[in-house]
């Protein structure tokens, strides 16, 4: 074999481990665009998770303050409830003690038998009376 065939030879294995050397190094490229692209994946993964225990957090505390504004609500319509059948009592005491009719109308006695006011004021008041004998006792 001649010196010009072998240098002929050994120039295309250069030239072939060159091509295979840039096959390589494009495809090392694309593996690194691919890593870094996973990484910008999870920073903003990890970003849209904080968030996310964020907005958690402050709806958490919004559920608690609604929670504790309609107890307190609740409570406070149960005392003007009782309020209300007080005043009610009070007044027909007065009314007969005065031998006048609380109501408008004299010789109406919706305040007594078939008033759902009256009645739905009065189930409020045994109800809460039944609540604090048993949160007591």
């Amino acid at each position: 074999v001649s010196l010009r065939s072998q240098i002929q030879t050994l120039e295309g294995k250069i030239s072939e481990h060159q091509k295979a050397m840039e096959t390589k190094s494009t495809q090392q490229e694309a593996l690194q665009k691919t890593i870094d692209d996973n990484k910008a994946t999870i920073v903003d993964f990890r970003a849209k998770m904080r968030d996310g225990e964020r907005e958690t957090a402050t709806l958490k505390r919004q559920l608690e303050d609604s929670k504790r504004k309609i107890d307190e609500l609740t409570k406070k319509v149960g005392e003007w409830t009782e309020k209300t059948y007080e005043w009610k009592e009070k007044a027909e005491r007065n009314a007969a003690a005065d031998g006048k009719d609380a109501g408008s109308n004299e010789g109406d006695d919706s305040g007594k038998n078939g008033d759902p006011q009256a009645l739905f004021l009065q189930a409020a008041m045994e109800r809460k009376k039944t609540v604090n004998t048993a949160a007591s006792g």
